[in-house]
């Protein structure tokens, strides 16, 4: 049987993880400004900010569907595989039934 082994958690512990993302977005990219440009540049430039907060966000969920994506599709393959080795293993039964001329 397919089972995903993806994410567990549920929608409102995946609710409270997006602003605690949103946050470390948010203080990284005012000290990678700050940092860059000078004391309060993140502070003075609120559009700019907000505009590396939304890159930040949209990279790690691009990154995160296609790992999610790839992982599905590894899941997938693994189960055609074995639902093939079962479909082999009773097709050989059936065939060597037959060929004891047993139905």
């Amino acid at each position: 049987m397919f089972e995903f082994r993806g994410i567990k958690a549920s929608y409102d512990t995946l609710e409270k993880q997006a602003v605690k993302s949103v946050k470390y977005y948010f203080d990284e990219m005012v000290e990678m400004l700050d940092k860059k440009f000078g004391k309060d540049y993140a502070k003075n430039n609120p559009d700019l900010l907000a505009e590396l907060v939304k890159a930040c966000v949209n990279d790690f969920k691009t990154c995160s569907s296609g790992k999610i994506f790839f992982e599905g599709m590894e899941e997938i393959k693994d189960g055609l595989i074995e639902g093939m080795g079962q479909i082999r293993y009773g097709l050989d039964d059936f065939f060597s039934l037959m060929s004891k001329g047993e139905k």
